[in-house]
């Protein structure tokens, strides 16, 4: 086999100095510019890598401030929860040592103006069509033996349309389905401001409904001074029929623990929203404003 002839420098340098300047010229300056240009990169690179500027260069944006948060509750059981609470500091202010901690409602005492009728006759009422209403049997929220505070006032607002009979009230549906400013002008003194003097911004309004006292006791505050003025007769309608239909919806899945015929709260087979008349309001005890409301029968 003939033996491999080792590379002569002397050859590798004729060979080099064989290819012209030119080209060597143009190779170097290619793999100089080549270098100049990842220089540049690299420093492009730590240009960026330097960003965000200092705060002082950066232009001052004034910041928007945020809506504040206001929590959802999760469920309505949060918000009984919290109504309970709510009704025991209110109960605590009118509290004595003489009273018993435990009330029961046996020991209520019902109020002349809601004073149960014993005949179901007695409460029926008949329009001019035929149709028979029923008053809402309601127990004041009063308790027996006590000292009570007298209240702000002792004359009841009422409401009632133009061309309608007097006392034969307001329907909760068209409260709820109707706007504000016609109600207003439908409304006998719907822009009246009838709770200007009582020297509160809110009210605590109590439904009792028969047989759902001890189950479905409802007690809800009422705003009656915005920023505009104090609250009209026709806005004050409207929140009433509100406190109603929530109470409705709520009593709807519930079983009364005792249930008095007639009065079970249910959409085909008892009482409804929109048979519900609203006829006037009283201050019954404190800040407590109860309703005294017309069930037209079906």
């Amino acid at each position: 086999m003939p033996k491999q002839s080792k590379a002569d420098p002397q050859a590798s340098a004729s060979r080099k100095s064989s290819i012209p300047y030119a080209l060597r010229s143009s190779s170097s300056c290619s793999s100089s510019s080549r270098a100049s240009s990842v220089v540049s990169r690299a420093s492009s690179v730590t240009s960026y890598s330097s960003y965000p500027p200092s705060p002082h260069k950066m232009p001052m944006i004034k910041k928007e401030e945020s809506p504040p948060f206001i929590p959802v509750p999760a469920s309505m059981a949060y918000m009984d929860e919290r109504m309970d609470a709510y009704i025991k500091r209110e109960e605590a202010k009118y509290k004595r040592e003489d009273v018993k901690p435990n009330i029961k409602y046996e020991d209520i005492k019902p109020d002349v103006k809601f004073k149960r009728h014993e005949s179901p006759s007695s409460s029926v009422l008949l329009c001019p069509d035929g149709t028979k209403r029923d008053r809402l049997p309601q127990f004041a929220y009063k308790w027996q033996g006590m000292a009570l505070p007298a209240p702000s006032t002792t004359i009841p607002i009422d409401f009632q349309f133009y061309g309608v009979p007097t006392g034969w009230g307001v329907n909760m549906s068209d409260l709820m389905s109707k706007s504000l400013g016609s109600l207003g002008r439908d409304m006998i003194g719907g822009y009246d401001e009838v709770l200007a003097t009582i020297g509160v911004r809110n009210v605590s309004f109590r439904i009792a409904w028969p047989g759902y006292q001890s189950s479905s006791e409802w007690i809800r505050p009422i705003p009656i001074k915005m920023e505009y003025g104090h609250i009209s007769r026709a806005d004050f309608a409207v929140q009433i029929a509100i406190q109603f239909s929530r109470f409705f919806e709520k009593a709807e899945y519930e079983r009364p623990r005792s249930p008095e015929p007639g009065w079970s709260i249910a959409r085909k087979t008892g009482v409804c929203f929109r048979q519900l008349y609203l006829v006037s309001v009283v201050n019954i005890f404190g800040d407590v404003w109860q309703a005294d409301v017309i069930v037209e029968r079906r």
